[in-house]
């Protein structure tokens, strides 16, 4: 059994800009496209087999930007701060109320978005009730991606199980939704130097990796 147990309770812990949240949450339901660095594929590969190594699951957000023509861009991955669960029952992990709070801080600070989160299964990768019920991705249009065997396999996201939310559930999406939606691109690392460091440094004041 796994256990995905995640208490979203961001919405009474911080306060956002309604008007934002109305705007990001229309274009979040409307996205065509996301770009994604292959670069942040194998660091959130590398974060989940950490885990792995100890047989546990592990979980990993990508954060980015949302555009006014139905794209967006994953920009940062972050592995937040999470206790993992091991017993009898199964593996899985948690994450406590003021770790959330953080990872809005942090959203807040850098006026980035939380466009997915990906986490691992001990074998096959699917989207248990657990995950259904505790996912910090909780705006309409949002991506949750499970990835099989601990991370331990190809970085490649045509073989893990990437679900969206639509009206309110979690919908697996096909083979070939998954390679038109997202586009796995090479990111020169030039040109962000200043950026990276700007959210590296939030990031390490708000306790996160």
């Amino acid at each position: 059994m796994h256990y995905g147990r995640i208490y979203n309770t961001i919405a009474k812990q911080f306060s956002f800009d309604i008007d934002y949240i109305i705007q990001d949450g229309e274009r979040m339901k409307h996205l065509e496209k996301v770009y994604l660095p292959y670069e942040i594929l194998e660091k959130t590969t590398v974060s989940l087999q950490e885990y792995g190594d100890r047989l546990c699951e592990g979980l990993v957000l990508w954060l980015g930007e949302i555009n006014n023509d139905k794209t967006a861009r994953v920009t940062q991955m972050v592995t937040p701060e999470q206790k993992s669960i091991k017993s009898e029952d199964g593996v899985g992990y948690f994450v406590n109320s003021q770790t959330l709070f953080n990872i809005n801080k942090l959203l807040s600070a850098s006026g980035l978005r939380l466009l997915a989160q990906v986490h691992s299964h001990p074998g096959r990768a699917y989207h248990s009730q657990a995950d259904d019920r505790y996912c910090i991705v909780t705006m309409e249009g949002g991506f949750s991606i499970v990835v099989p065997n601990f991370g331990f396999g190809p970085t490649n996201l045509l073989q893990w199980a990437t679900y969206r939310l639509t009206d309110g559930t979690w919908k697996k999406l096909s083979k070939g939704t998954v390679k038109t939606i997202f586009q796995v691109e090479e990111i020169p690392g030039k040109g962000n130097e200043n950026g990276s460091l700007v959210l590296g440094s939030i990031k390490k004041i708000l306790g996160l990796h």
